[in-house]
């Protein structure tokens, strides 16, 4: 597969420091790592991790990368083999078909992926509108079959935009720290020691019990050296038989990182042919609303584990012996999963309580736009009145103008000093109706209420969301 897309300036960066060696206290972090693991699917460098130590060199396209700043002519991708065109059936040895020019190879969508990912810098944000593929599924088998550089693995968000995927690289390792599974062990872990006292896996044949027993001993034994909890889950008035926390069952509850995980195994059960006896023959003969079974249901001798875990992600997984794959072969992928699922719970969470922040300052705005407009609306409203009062107190001066001209002709005492002390009353009060003799300035507004500040949520547009 030819390339043609130019190298970034951090990708020439870490090109550079690998042709120069690889010195020390050039970073103060692990993405070069990622970036390293970039460079060498584009065929630049190697990386080995060899005795468990990281390394890297550069390669000669790398050399000639960035002596000129493009790849050499006819660069490929590293580990991408074309395959040789073989020739048809019944060509003469003499005249061989001449070859034809190989395409470009198609990468598998698994690794298609891991090479968007680690050319985006180890986070990459797609678009669901028109890509029908299951990304959960593709994670799945990235993440089972450690294609990730560097034993990341990808941590898939699908809530932090709607519609919209984003994968990322997640330091999250698959080492088996507590040691090798032992093929006998002479003292069980102490819970495991509870659940064999507490009868917890009766459910089981006697044959699975001491393995059973074992796989979950390793299971604690490396939950506790990963510096998780484990604890046996008891339902509150004492039924051990079923232990429903958050909506998933399990004999073991383990907290890992702010959620809880739970481990369950059970043994399934084979459908086999009926074995039809005599006395099932003369009941069937005997009674004619008697059904002779066509098959019965047997213990399978086979171990099932689900893990489950009450985190927002709401998932389980099953695994179960199969002829080629044991259960002891999925052990190393129990505590990885949980500290998976761990990882998401907590980008889940603050993706939300960032939703959370936004929708608060966004009602605050919102509120502070319509107390605003009430502000506006309640002062117009006092204009418009004071207008009012001060036509309505001209008016009443005119009309008390035309009482004093009748006072002034009164001859009767009293009738004059009643007159006269009605007609200070009215001047007082059309002094204190009129707006255009109290002192200019803008008039103090009540603060709305709920009823007010709803109404002109409204009226912009806002709805009613509180």
């Amino acid at each position: 597969m030819a390339l043609d897309a130019p190298l970034n300036e951090r990708q020439v960066e870490v090109l550079r420091w690998i042709s120069d060696g690889c010195p020390e206290g050039r970073w103060t972090n692990l993405s070069y790592k990622t970036t390293a693991g970039a460079l060498e699917w584009r065929g630049l460098v190697t990386v080995s991790k060899r005795g468990g130590i990281w390394s890297a060199s550069i390669l000669p396209p790398g050399t000639a990368y960035l002596a000129t700043g493009n790849y050499p002519a006819g660069h490929r991708l590293h580990r991408v083999r074309v395959p040789r065109p073989l020739p048809p059936p019944n060509i003469s040895r003499k005249e061989p078909p001449p070859p034809k020019a190989a395409g470009p190879v198609e990468l598998k969508p698994t690794r298609q992926l891991v090479k968007d990912l680690v050319d985006a810098g180890g986070l990459l944000e797609r678009d669901l509108s028109d890509d029908e593929r299951s990304y959960t599924h593709l994670v799945s088998i990235v993440n089972r079959r450690q294609m990730a550089p560097d034993e990341k693995q990808v941590i898939l968000n699908d809530w932090v935009k709607p519609g919209y995927v984003v994968l990322r690289f997640a330091d999250i390792t698959r080492d088996w720290r507590s040691g090798p599974l032992p093929e006998r062990v002479s003292k069980l872990h102490p819970l495991v020691a509870e659940l064999r006292t507490d009868n917890r896996l009766e459910h089981l044949s006697a044959s699975l019990r001491p393995r059973a027993f074992r796989l979950l001993h390793a299971v604690v034994r490396e939950a506790e050296a990963r510096g998780h909890t484990v604890r046996v889950y008891k339902r509150p008035n004492g039924d051990v038989y079923g232990e429903p926390n958050g909506g998933i069952v399990g004999c073991l509850l383990f907290e890992v990182d702010g959620i809880k995980c739970a481990i369950s195994i059970s043994e399934p059960q084979d459908r086999v042919p009926h074995v039809v006896t005599e006395t099932e023959k003369a009941k069937a003969k005997r009674d004619n609303w008697y059904r002779i079974p066509t098959h019965d249901y047997v213990k399978s001798g086979r171990l099932h584990m689900t893990v489950a875990t009450d985190s927002g992600y709401q998932t389980k997984m099953s695994w179960e012996d199969r002829a080629k794959l044991v259960l002891e072969s999925r052990l190393c992928d129990v505590l990885p999963l949980f500290e998976r699922w761990a990882a998401i719970e907590a980008e889940r969470k603050d993706a939300e309580r960032l939703r959370h922040t936004a929708e608060q300052e966004r009602k605050a705005r919102e509120d502070e736009l319509a107390q605003n407009a009430y502000v506006q609306h309640a002062l117009g409203e006092r204009l418009i009145a004071d207008l009012g009062a001060w036509e309505l107190a001209g008016r009443l001066r005119d009309y008390l103008a035309v009482l004093r001209s009748r006072v002034t002709t009164m001859t009767a005492a009293d009738e004059r000093a009643a007159a006269e002390e009605w007609l200070e009353w009215c001047d007082r009060y059309v002094a204190k109706l009129d707006p255009g003799v109290q002192p200019i300035q803008q008039p103090k507004i009540k603060p709305p209420d709920y009823n007010d500040l709803r109404e002109f949520r409204q009226r912009l547009g806002f709805g009613l969301r509180w």
